[in-house]
């Protein structure tokens, strides 16, 4: 009775030493096979980095140009307020200012209302 389970014994641990044998091969060609995966992987990745640096440059830019342009607008407001509180005589009333503010930050002035009196009705009715 004792050599069949000598037997069995043995069989198991040839089985497992094939295994460890045929796995080792197997791992050796995977990693024989893998450079080529690997390269392209690293090829994946540099040209993700690539294009994500691009657009983050291209976003600064529209910021700046943006920056650069909220900065101007902002400057042209304040170029009219000064002139306006160096006036000795302020001849415009609140209307005509309001209409160069929006020239000096639209570019064009709203479609022109008559002015309204202390009631709240138009002057020119």
């Amino acid at each position: 009775m004792e050599d069949p389970v000598k037997k069995m014994l043995y069989t198991g641990v040839g089985f497992a030493a094939r295994l460890v044998d045929e796995l080792s091969k197997a791992i050796q060609e995977l990693e024989g096979k893998s450079h080529p995966y690997e390269e392209k992987g690293q090829q994946i990745i540099d040209n993700v980095l690539k294009k994500t640096e691009e657009e983050r440059t291209q976003l600064r830019q529209k910021i700046d140009e943006i920056t650069k342009e909220a900065k101007s607008k902002i400057e042209n407001v304040n170029e009219i307020l000064a002139g306006e509180a160096k006036s000795e005589s302020p001849s415009l009333d609140l209307f005509d200012r309001l209409k160069k503010l929006e020239e000096a930050l639209f570019g064009h002035s709203k479609k022109e209302e008559p002015p309204i009196d202390d009631k709240g009705e138009s002057k020119s009715a």
